[in-house]
């Protein structure tokens, strides 16, 4: 396991799956056992860690941008404990987060797709440009 500085919580690997990517116990950053052993290999000791908690994500790779949309606290509890999405719709906010990130090439976002990935909220990066 990795610490983090704060008193419990921690980076570590878990033998149940479902607790990858939730929830599972309101703090620890669980990961799959080849996962968790490759990046205690990479990590040195001393490394600043940073805790980014934001829904909405935006990169360029390869010349084309990329959307992340994650559950929200409240959406992903709500997983959590019911196995359910919620209705949360689109984050606020989020066409002006794209057109920010795409600058000049705006005119090459693909909007059906935005709407997609951000009513769906994968937590997966897709491909936005055409």
């Amino acid at each position: 396991m990795l610490y983090l500085g704060w008193q419990s919580y921690l980076i570590h690997g878990t033998n149940d799956p479902r607790g990858v990517g939730r929830h599972s116990s309101r703090g620890c950053v669980r990961l799959y056992p080849d996962d968790i052993a490759e990046l205690y290999e990479l990590v040195e000791r001393g490394t600043p860690v940073r805790v980014v908690n934001e829904p909405v994500k935006l990169g360029w790779i390869g010349g084309e941008l990329y959307l992340e949309v994650n559950p929200d606290i409240e959406e992903s509890l709500l997983i959590d404990e019911t196995g359910k999405r919620g209705d949360a719709g689109a984050p606020a906010g989020l066409r002006e987060q794209v057109e920010r990130a795409a600058g000049d090439a705006a005119a090459r976002i693909d909007w059906a797709r935005v709407d997609y990935v951000a009513e769906r909220r994968f937590g997966v990066p897709s491909r936005i440009t055409r």
